[in-house]
């Protein structure tokens, strides 16, 4: 959240500075709304998040270079709060790492890598922010391993890109 606000901010600094106040003004109404539950959620993600963390590092050591393959994942089991729930890395590195092990981690940052100079070549501010909120996401969860999170993710990808290619030919 604090990433995507940063990175609002500077659009707006750039392009339209008018519109920084009323934008700190609902997100600080919003966040006084709902204050109590944002903190209970944090508290709550942030433990279960470590647990998965954990289990997951401990299955890596034995499979750094390989990994376990994406449906024996599921076949780990983690307990919180004295319920016994299926291993969700919730960060798209670490599941990459635990699928595929460090060489499909390496594919996964020559792609990501590619992307970033790409964006960065072609002078494209919203490509670059945008991949800097996926990075951000794919930190706290592993949404490229979902159906819409992969649409999402390779829908605005070919959208930028090809955006940039249409100003490279005009």
């Amino acid at each position: 959240m604090g990433l995507f606000l940063i990175i609002n901010t500077l659009l707006l600094l750039k392009y339209y500075r008018i519109l920084i106040l009323p934008l700190f003004l609902s997100i600080g109404l919003g966040f006084f709304l709902v204050k109590e539950w944002i903190f209970k959620s944090l508290t709550k993600s942030y433990f279960d998040r470590t647990v998965f963390f954990n289990k997951s590092l401990e299955i890596i050591e034995d499979n750094v270079l390989f990994g376990i393959g994406e449906k024996n994942i599921l076949k780990y089991t983690v307990v919180i709060n004295e319920v016994k729930t299926v291993l969700i890395p919730h960060n798209s590195f670490l599941k990459e790492l635990l699928s595929n092990g460090l060489l499909g981690l390496i594919i996964l940052f020559c792609l990501l890598g590619y992307l970033i100079f790409i964006a960065f070549k072609s002078g494209n501010l919203i490509f670059q922010y945008f991949l800097i909120l996926v990075l951000g996401l794919c930190l706290i969860e592993d949404f490229l391993y979902m159906q819409r999170g992969l649409f999402f993710f390779v829908f605005f990808t070919v959208f930028f890109i090809n955006t940039g290619n249409r100003k490279n030919l005009i």
